[in-house]
């Protein structure tokens, strides 16, 4: 039997991380276990969990360790997270910059979950070659990474978006974790870099993460809990205000509805390249590509 999106489970609270960061004097512990994402709301985490799933279904495994890999991994896109978290802070705002201390906390944090990131590859189940694999795509990106702040810095609009770039290396990780081949990798990143670039795209860039209950809402689709539906057979998803929005009917700005139809796009480009065979014509029965495309239709309106 091949795995569902239902059988991967990550932990990304931060009290997972205490005794890492007990190596950090308080005041960066503290930035840095402030900066890690909770379950409920890691959308880099989901994507790398679900980028899992459309590998391991593709190539047909159905060995238990699967569940060991995507949860290391996740152990490396969580504190990466963090880092990235801290990072756009001390670009974008001025949360740091109260004291000299302050601001030295918060550098401190962020390099040591960067190095975190690294270090946690190394925990992984997987074959040295897929794990050098995963260092070079950490690497990459942690270039890209760099360019983006410094894009942040010396834009007035700040429209460089570490967020989609972030979303874009989690799902490549989870993906090349499980043994993916180069075309899946690729689809995958597009995928998860234009489904973070949406969720940000649609949040103002003062907030201290794109997150609110859009993300939440991904979150929970990326991971397989259902939603209710309409009448009419529509997925009909809860605000934080307790009203219900149709996804079919939400009015979204031009830049974000440009990110999502790169997603889909990306999407179409996974079911030809992975195994269209266990797919019949004009269906799609993949539990985990019928998640991603689901997540493509969540209430993107502007706050």
């Amino acid at each position: 039997m091949i795995p569902t999106m239902t059988e991967y489970t990550f932990v990304s609270d931060a009290d997972c991380y205490d005794t890492a960061l007990t190596g950090l004097e308080p005041p960066a512990r503290r930035v840095a276990s402030e900066a890690l994402p909770p379950r409920s709301r890691s959308v880099p985490a989901a994507l790398c969990t679900a980028a899992g799933a459309v590998a391991a279904e593709a190539n047909r495994v159905t060995d238990e360790s699967t569940d060991d890999i995507v949860a290391s991994v996740v152990r490396v896109v969580v504190p990466l997270e963090g880092y990235v978290d801290i990072r756009r802070e001390l670009v974008n705002t001025e949360r740091y910059d109260a004291t000299a201390e302050k601001r030295d906390a918060a550098l401190l944090a962020g390099d040591y979950l960067h190095a975190a990131a690294y270090a946690a590859v190394d925990e992984a189940p997987i074959p040295d070659r897929r794990a050098l694999e995963l260092y070079r795509i950490l690497t990459t990106g942690s270039t890209t990474l760099s360019h983006d702040f410094c894009e942040d810095a010396e834009s007035d609009d700040r429209s460089a978006d570490s967020a989609a770039t972030l979303a874009g290396i989690a799902a490549k990780l989870g993906a090349t974790a499980l043994g993916a081949t180069t075309d899946t990798r690729a689809a995958m990143e597009t995928y998860g870099r234009s489904l973070g670039g949406a969720l940000s795209a649609r949040s103002p860039s003062s907030s201290r993460r794109p997150i609110d209950d859009a993300c939440e809402l991904t979150v929970q689709i990326l991971s397989g809990d259902d939603q209710p539906s309409d009448r009419r057979g529509r997925t009909a998803y809860k605000l934080g205000d307790g009203t219900s929005a149709s996804s079919s009917a939400a009015i979204v700005s031009e830049s974000v509805e440009q990110h999502l139809e790169r997603a889909r796009n990306a999407l179409e480009r996974l079911e030809a390249v992975t195994n269209p065979e266990l797919t019949p014509a004009g269906e799609r029965s993949r539990p985990s590509l019928e998640r991603l495309e689901r997540a493509t239709r969540v209430p993107f309106t502007e706050r």
